[in-house]
């Protein structure tokens, strides 16, 4: 059986897709087979607006995908996806267990488990999507992600939660059309994370900031796993929009005087200070006060600036240890707005995202489709292993029916040894497939 997996980017600006032959025979390898970036239509700040125009642009998009791949009874699509905007909310959850000095066995963890899962509150239209177990600390000593075979009185687990929008799951599955679902949905900071980060970053601390168009999404990794993710409600069109505003000029000529002059905390000399902008028509020629666009443009950055430093470290005192700033997206690539950000937080190292050298063929406007892939490829070893197709999102499956098992941690390398005829819920398939996904976060 050969499995292919084909990966979505709903981004404001531009939608990318990825497909590739997932290689069983290399730990977590894709093969990529296509790729590509065009101009969205009908989706805004993580949201599907106009599910028409966007499910035109996809379903280009799709057909184009699975030209490149096999059409023969032993090959398997999965579909994955993101989520955004203010659509989804990431918490941290904890519980714990009075273990009473016994060696702590799988039963413990699974309970453990199940506490902390029972006591997330959802709405009615909100459901889980994924659920990470970080770590488990033991009478309140250091964390461990297995704690399997240790003694303690007191075994407490902390875990990451992603939660939905259950419209937003559905219109995203509606773009796909026919019998294709979302198996899994991302969110795209932690997935850009999974590729533009090294190995040391995400062990040491480091926050990865997308600048989008839409919106700005933020990831925290630390201790090899992600730990927080948050969205600011704007990005680098809000910074279009202030351009448009302060100079008095439409968009289309604020958007390319921004990607051909924009700077950040740079003054211009009086003799360079002003600059002749073309005009298409020849006869609107636009003098721009390239000081006044730097005004402009870093007031805005500095509040995106100001919105990171609120969330990620005023809000947790553990994440103000953290070594490192990435920036990646759209707006990173405005002239200086590294050095804003070096500005305002001090002795943190930051840097602009690139591309591994391992895939230097794979574009930076990529990274997201091609980090879902890299994840779902991680994640659900067992789920393509099992060669059946099931969504996270649709009803479970009838008593005769054969379920697969999913995992729903940060990528490792384990054995899996549970039954793969497991059934029930997501949370049972979670619950029986967990013995496989822990390993210490020092290793």
């Amino acid at each position: 059986m050969e499995n292919y997996v084909i990966s979505l980017d709903l981004g404001t600006s531009s939608t990318s897709i990825i497909a590739g032959l997932i290689d069983e025979s290399a730990p977590y390898s894709i093969r990529i087979l296509h790729q590509e970036t065009v101009a969205s239509q009908g989706i805004k700040r993580g949201e599907v607006y106009n599910i028409d125009a966007a499910q035109k642009i996809i379903t280009n998009l799709i057909i184009g995908a699975e030209k490149k791949i096999k059409r023969t009874a032993n090959t398997k699509r999965w579909y994955v996806a993101n989520i955004g905007g203010m659509s989804y909310r990431c918490e941290q959850r904890r519980s714990d267990m009075n273990t009473q000095g016994q060696t702590i066995q799988e039963i413990t963890i699974n309970q453990l488990n199940e506490n902390a899962k029972s006591a997330i509150f959802l709405s009615d239209n909100e459901e889980v999507t994924r659920f990470i177990p970080m770590y488990y600390s033991l009478d309140s000593g250091i964390p461990t992600r297995n704690p399997i075979g240790m003694a303690a009185t007191k075994t407490e687990g902390t875990y990451l939660v992603f939660i939905a929008d259950k419209e937003s799951i559905g219109k995203v599955n509606s773009l796909l059309q026919k019998d294709r679902t979302a198996t899994c949905t991302y969110t795209s900071a932690s997935s850009k994370g999974a590729i533009l980060l090294t190995e040391d970053e995400k062990k040491n601390g480091c926050v990865i900031v997308d600048l989008g168009a839409g919106t700005t999404n933020v990831a925290v990794y630390y201790k090899g796993v992600v730990n927080f993710e948050t969205t600011i409600p704007f990005g680098s069109d809000t910074i279009t929009s202030d351009i448009a505003h302060g100079l008095k000029i439409d968009r289309m000529r604020a958007e390319s005087i921004k990607r051909h002059f924009g700077l950040c905390g740079t003054e211009v000399q009086d003799n360079e200070r002003f600059v002749i902008v073309n005009t298409n028509d020849g006869n609107s020629d636009f003098e721009c006060d390239k000081n006044k666009l730097d005004f402009i443009i870093r007031a805005r950055v500095e509040e995106i600036v100001r919105y990171v430093d609120s969330a990620i470290f005023q809000q947790n005192r553990a994440f103000r240890s953290m070594k490192s700033i990435v920036l990646c997206g759209g707006g990173s690539e405005l002239k200086n707005i590294d050095k804003v950000f070096s500005d305002n937080f001090g002795q943190i190292a930051v840097r602009k995202a690139k591309m591994p050298p391992a895939t230097d063929d794979i574009a930076e406007t990529l990274s997201a489709a091609f980090g879902m892939a890299t994840i779902f490829i991680r994640e659900n070893k067992k789920l393509y292993d099992n060669r059946m197709e099931q969504s996270l999102f649709s009803q479970p499956a009838q008593p005769d029916e054969k379920n697969q098992e999913t995992t729903t941690s940060e990528p490792q390398d384990t054995d899996n040894t549970q039954d793969k005829n497991a059934k029930g819920s997501f949370w049972d398939k979670f619950k029986n497939g967990f013995n496989g996904l822990m390993q210490e976060p020092n290793e």
